[in-house]
């Protein structure tokens, strides 16, 4: 369902896509750079949990268009 999502927005002529996903969640990280996203960022302690704890958050990104991706990582 993501890659119609990002299909259809490179259609209309969006430029990028840009998502947060929970340092921890490997099944989604891996699965958003199958799709070509990459890591441009960590948000410390993003999110607190019910007992209190805290995770980070990464901020990805997928260029869409011509296809290209950018060139560092963070």
């Amino acid at each position: 369902m993501l890659k119609t999502v990002l299909d259809v927005a490179e259609k209309l002529g969006y430029e990028q896509a840009k998502l947060e996903v929970i340092a921890g969640n490997k099944p989604a990280i891996a699965l958003y750079e199958k799709l070509g996203f990459q890591r441009y960022g960590t948000f410390h302690d993003n999110m607190k949990y019910a007992d209190g704890s805290f995770a980070d958050a990464y901020w990805m990104m997928k260029k869409l268009g011509s296809g290209r991706q950018m060139s560092e990582n963070v």
